[in-house]
């Protein structure tokens, strides 16, 4: 152990190297497959429990024989994931078959744990090769990859320090069981709701295709669709980009307070939100340029990067300050502020006044 411990000393600093260097790179070449982690995190073993593993094992003859001593978990958010993740390890790096395990396939059908792929790796002949790469031949390092619900298991496993079945008291051991199975169960399940909103998301933009667009009722799903493909939106960004100097307009992305905003004032199908819109077209443009001058106008780098024609500007903007020419255009003043408070109670009584009082001016100088 002593000389175990003495080569670990030496190469730490090349061994946190290697950990920080295997976390970038795995989490690259992630992005660019297009599969987002819940997390990647990387580890080099500490010096205690380095000491306690050589001691229960009594195996090991120098550091490379222990080969977790660098450490990668990668959390996915579903399970199906998993399976992607680890063709791209079994693409990208050498494999030492003997020591990396499946422990999804490992499990009795009947028997109980944590559900997680262990593989020991290294970098393959052709990455040793590259200038950045050179100093890690010879590495290796072990690659943990589970999804969430399979990490929380683990967790847990992990501070009851009941490991195994037999580990577990008889009376106790039903309840392991049953929530193994749940787990199990809610990874499943998520699949499914991510697969059927995948579906309805396909569904919804051929929706917008046919005459039945107006019938959609509005969600976040349906009103990202609505602002991508309709053609009153197209028209009104097109108008904004070209008042702004070459204003982009891009980013698409949907929160619950802009739901929150259509419904309070009734809007709650596509086909009440596009006539409404086209109604109200001018108004709302007049609404989105001032906001976007006065936010420009304040910022030094908005204005030099608007002014350059490399500035964007999400589309959201758009139902954000339809609602709000709407709502004053058909609430009094008062009403109008005590409509704002409720939709938005984190701005004080001065912002919302404020507000209240300039869409009021602007609806009646039209």
């Amino acid at each position: 152990m002593e000389e175990i411990i003495k080569e670990y000393d030496r190469e730490r600093k090349k061994l946190d190297s290697f950990a920080t260097t295997l976390n970038t790179l795995i989490s690259s070449i992630m992005i660019s497959e297009g599969i987002a982690a819940h997390s990647i995190v990387s580890r080099v073993k500490d010096r205690s429990s380095l000491e306690k593993k050589v001691i229960e094992k009594l195996k090991y003859e120098k550091l490379s024989d222990v080969t977790d001593v660098v450490g990668v978990r990668i959390i996915t958010h579903y399970s199906d994931e998993v399976d992607k993740i680890a063709e791209i390890i079994e693409r990208e790096f050498s494999i030492d078959r003997k020591n990396s395990i499946d422990k999804r396939k490992s499990l009795k059908p009947n028997a109980f744990g944590y559900l997680s792929l262990h593989y020991v790796i290294s970098l393959n002949s052709d990455r040793c090769k590259l200038t950045e790469y050179k100093a890690f031949k010879g590495l290796n390092a072990e690659f943990q990859v589970r999804s969430i619900l399979q990490h929380a298991w683990a967790e847990i496993e992990h501070d009851t320090g009941y490991k195994t079945e037999n580990s577990v008291p008889t009376p106790i051991r039903r309840q392991f069981s049953r929530l193994a199975g749940l787990l199990e169960i809610a990874d499943e399940v998520f699949i499914n709701i991510r697969n059927s909103l995948d579906k309805y998301q396909s569904e919804t933009d051929e929706l917008f295709q046919t005459d039945r667009a107006q019938e959609i009722n509005i969600d976040k799903i349906t009103l990202k669709s609505f602002l991508s493909n309709s053609p009153i939106v197209k028209d009104m960004c097109d108008e904004i980009a070209r008042m702004n100097a070459g204003l982009i307009m891009e980013d698409i992305e949907i929160d619950d307070s802009m739901l929150n905003d259509l419904y309070s004032i009734g809007i709650k199908t596509i086909g009440q939100l596009e006539s409404e819109l086209i109604e109200y077209k001018n108004l709302t443009l007049k609404r989105i340029n001032n906001l976007i001058g006065s936010i420009v106008g304040s910022d030094r780098i908005l204005s030099k990067q608007l002014k350059s024609g490399s500035l964007s500007w999400p589309i959201t903007i758009l139902p954000l300050c339809f609602t709000q020419v709407f709502a004053a255009t058909q609430l009094s003043l008062d009403e109008l502020k005590e409509h704002f408070a409720k939709i938005r109670p984190v701005m004080d009584e001065e912002r919302v006044s404020k507000l209240a009082s300039q869409l009021k001016n602007l609806v009646s100088q039209d």
